[in-house]
């Protein structure tokens, strides 16, 4: 979170308060099956080891050698997924789908998932969608959004906008 994104505070028992809630026990619930998926692959003792995408959702998972129906993760040493024809295996993997938390937060709360410049090696910058984030601090909820320009604005009741500094100050006071 940045100087370039928009800050609110969360009114307890709201309706931005109901939604952010909704989505914290989908991640937990989703957090929970895949602590439990090293086991219902029977992975080797170290199966806990598992290699995730930015979504959360399982790449690769830890074996001493390759197991039959599995191809080893590229780049990743002992990391391996399930072939598509391991269907016990992609049966399991499918049960469930991550959320997407940052963008579905931002179109829940705001309407709309801002847009914002990623610099580019080359010299040229891409758009990328950039989705309102949340976090707990001393049981307060916060919700950042990405400031794109383009007005961004509640469609939920129980969001304040605050500044910087005050979220800034709420981090610190939550060490």
């Amino acid at each position: 979170m940045s100087k370039k994104s928009i800050y609110y505070k969360v009114s307890e028992g709201s309706e931005a308060h109901k939604i952010i809630k909704e989505i914290q026990d989908e991640i937990s619930e989703y957090e929970k099956w895949k602590r439990d998926l090293p086991k219902r692959l029977v992975c080797d003792e170290n199966g806990d080891q598992m290699l995730c995408y930015s979504d959360g959702s399982p790449a690769g998972f830890y074996f001493k050698s390759k197991p039959e129906g599995w191809k080893r993760v590229k780049g990743y040493y002992s990391y391996y997924y399930p072939h598509a024809k391991n269907k016990p295996a992609m049966t399991i993997l499918k049960e469930k789908k991550p959320k997407s938390r940052n963008i579905d937060l931002s179109e829940l709360l705001f309407g709309r998932t801002p847009m914002t410049m990623m610099p580019n090696p080359v010299g040229y910058g891409f758009l990328m969608r950039s989705g309102a984030s949340f976090c707990t601090l001393s049981g307060t909820v916060y919700v950042s959004v990405c400031d794109d320009g383009k007005k961004t604005s509640p469609i939920v009741k129980g969001l304040r906008k605050i500044k910087y500094s005050t979220y800034v100050k709420a981090k610190e006071d939550s060490k």
